[in-house]
């Protein structure tokens, strides 16, 4: 799982928690650069982070939680936004 923030200063990351969102960009960012640099490590980097989500214990069936800390490769809370829901939803 990334580190959202790297200090540039340091060129360590910052460590945070980060979401799961990240993964995804992670993956198409990653394999677009395997694909144009012929150089497969990322491909597998990006696939390693996505496995490491799908293992992980959802709070709801089939929902990942939002959060997750890079440190330990586990959900930092439960807190669950199904979009499916929320675009049928009605305030």
């Amino acid at each position: 799982m990334p580190y959202n923030d790297i200090d540039f200063n340091t060129h360590k990351a910052i460590p945070d928690v980060s979401n799961i969102a990240q993964v995804g960009t992670d993956t198409l960012e990653f394999y677009t650069l395997s694909k144009h640099t012929g150089d497969d490590t990322y491909r597998q980097l990006a696939e390693k982070g996505v496995r490491a989500l799908i293992n992980l214990a959802a709070p709801l069936p089939f929902l990942p939680a939002q959060v997750i800390d890079p440190s330990t490769g586990k959900f930092a809370d439960k807190y669950v936004v199904s979009y499916a829901f929320a675009a049928n939803a009605t305030v």
